[in-house]
């Protein structure tokens, strides 16, 4: 499962060979992520490259910053880049979902099929404004599990209000609520985040790691860097949950059912 990788002659860290990637900005000209079908299919190869098997394309629905594309030009889209994919021999799973950033009426989006779930099971992607109170998450993703879905949080390394709020992670986690992490959060040298990042592994609160990709693709060296981390913070065993083993036991699982 795992490869030593060289860079410079030097072993820099640990690749991981299989990655189901949940959080994903590929579907071209939907929202700020691919900018076209060409660059669609450029980051597929490079995350195939990767080990990726399976990557669920979230878009975002965000009126804030005015990404609200209908379900059925990404369903349309959709179907488009699989068929892009058989052409070009690109052996990834995709998977549809949408990153929803959740706001007073989110529950109302869910209900009028404005958003995906992830690959149509009960698991839905969902981000917050960076300011968010950590009591209004709580509050927000309990609304969730009580529409009968399991909210994924999008990020989590980006809501500064947790940084000092364990009890708030503690009850998320208590009512089902599943987390993800950016792999690229793992490589920043920010001592604060750093801090969260480390307790976050070492309590195993993380269910995900994700690349979040957009326009430009993770590499080589981002993904042994936070596999080096992970298994210095906790365990290979872990590595393997966050990486490919939950998305397996869950939201793949419940999508083949």
């Amino acid at each position: 499962m795992y490869g030593y990788i060289k860079f410079r002659k030097e072993v820099i860290g640990i690749l991981y060979k299989e990655f189901v990637d949940i959080h994903s900005h590929v579907l071209p000209a939907v929202d700020d992520g691919a900018l076209n079908m060409a660059q669609s299919l450029d980051t597929l190869r490079s995350m195939q490259s990767l080990g990726v098997t399976d990557v669920f394309l979230t878009p975002h629905y965000c009126k804030r910053r005015g990404h609200v594309t209908p379900t059925g030009k990404i369903r349309h889209t959709y179907s488009k880049l699989c068929t892009a994919c058989e052409d070009e021999q690109i052996s990834i799973r995709l998977h549809l979902g949408t990153e929803m950033e959740y706001s007073q009426d989110g529950a109302r989006y869910i209900r009028e099929g404005r958003v995906f779930t992830m690959g149509d099971t009960n698991y839905i992607l969902v981000e917050f404004p960076p300011y968010i109170k950590s009591q209004t998450i709580l509050h927000a993703t309990r609304e969730i599990v009580q529409m009968g879905l399991i909210p994924i949080i999008a990020h989590v390394e980006r809501y500064e209000s947790l940084y000092s709020d364990f009890d708030v992670l503690y009850s998320l986690k208590e009512i089902g609520v599943m987390i993800q992490v950016n792999i690229r959060s793992m490589c920043v040298f920010n001592l604060k985040l750093r801090k969260f990042l480390k307790r976050i592994i070492k309590e195993r609160l993380a269910d995900f790691l994700a690349g979040d990709v957009h326009t430009v693709p993770l590499d080589e060296k981002e993904i042994a860097k936070c596999s080096k981390l992970v298994i210095k913070y906790s365990s290979e065993e872990y590595l393997d949950d966050l990486m490919s083993g939950n998305a397996k036991k869950t939201i793949l699982n419940k999508e083949i059912k």
